[in-house]
């Protein structure tokens, strides 16, 4: 490698840092806001599981960076763009279960900002908004590790009835990829992939790995831990022992 490949490789490599260096900020900026949830956001189930973004603060460039794709739709609307994504779920042979429980997320789009995005109305069948709040508001508490890219938070309920449990997980998710159990334990995986255009042949360049871990006594979830894009999001759950 002569001198100017070498320049050129390093200018290369400093913007490609530069250009990861903001978004991994604005990412940081979202998960701070989640510690003041009621003055940054907003929950609506109106069509959905809807999080409105009320200081918005990651782009479009940031969603099909995290996405590693463009949306599967787009339509324009007179105050902004719709984007549809849809995840995939993935089986180990074929699929054997009859409802579908893919993953449609809607997500829109003002002033190339991100300011709604909108779950499946499944979300919410078991879990009241009040509790939906405070797990993303513990989301907002988490630690974050910058060299292991991931962030670790824990949720603490006040009474046993706010923790999840698998039947929750199962009628949200389905069945999930891979069951493993021991003893105590029970830890369900998911893994989706992108669903691309008909005319697209679909890479495997995006996955979502979700993993959740439940005591066998009570069937209680104890973690839920996230992977996307190699960035890494998990939560404990916990009885706030001062409630006892």
């Amino acid at each position: 490698m002569n001198l100017k490949q070498k320049i050129i490789y390093i200018l290369f490599v400093f913007l490609v840092s530069s250009t990861l260096g903001c978004v991994y900020l604005r990412l940081f900026q979202v998960k701070r806001q989640l510690n003041d949830f009621e003055n940054n956001f907003r929950l609506n189930d109106e069509s959905g599981l809807t999080l409105v973004f009320k200081n918005p603060v990651l782009l479009d460039k940031d969603v099909i960076w995290l996405m590693i794709s463009e949306p599967l739709a787009r339509e324009k609307k007179d105050d902004g763009e719709l984007w549809e994504y849809i995840l995939e779920k993935q089986y180990v042979d074929s699929k054997d279960e009859e409802e579908n429980y893919d993953i449609p997320i809607r997500m829109f789009f003002q002033n190339d900002k991100l300011v709604e995005i909108t779950f499946p109305k499944r979300f919410l069948e078991n879990l009241s908004k009040p509790l939906l709040i405070k797990m993303l508001s513990s989301i907002g508490e988490a630690n974050i590790s910058k060299f292991d890219k991931r962030a670790d938070s824990i949720f603490k309920g006040n009474l046993p009835s706010e923790i999840p449990k698998k039947k929750y997980v199962v009628n949200v998710l389905g069945k999930p990829y891979i069951n493993e159990n021991t003893q105590y334990k029970s830890r369900f995986r998911y893994l989706y992939h992108l669903k691309q255009p008909q005319n697209k042949a679909r890479t495997d360049g995006f996955k979502m790995e979700s993993i959740f871990t439940f005591r066998n006594n009570d069937e209680g979830l104890e973690n839920a831990e996230f992977c996307v894009r190699g960035l890494k999001m998990s939560l404990d759950f916990q009885i706030d022992e001062r409630n006892d």
